[in-house]
């Protein structure tokens, strides 16, 4: 997943990451991932905006309750936010 967000070039594809693949994930294991993703989205404003564009969809109330407090620093692709850099 990391690696995926580091070779996302464009919003369109950070796009497709967040709601494909980070938002599957999510739905399906939201329990045993949140905790790194946590702490992943503290050091990482491509992580952030990764979550600004999952949906709730099927995701478990606590997880998803995290997510939103995960991303809440931003930056947020559903807010118009550029794309930020890739970490390391």
């Amino acid at each position: 997943m990391l690696t995926a967000a580091k070779v996302a070039q464009t919003q369109q594809q950070a796009g497709a990451i967040a709601a494909g693949f980070l938002e599957d994930l999510l739905n399906l294991h939201g329990p045993a991932v949140i905790a790194r993703i946590e702490d992943t989205a503290a050091r990482s404003a491509r992580m952030r905006y990764l979550l600004s564009g999952v949906w709730a969809s099927d995701i478990d109330q606590p997880t998803w309750a995290r997510v939103l407090a995960a991303r809440a620093p931003g930056p947020d692709m559903e807010k118009g936010a550029p794309q930020p850099p890739a970490d390391g």
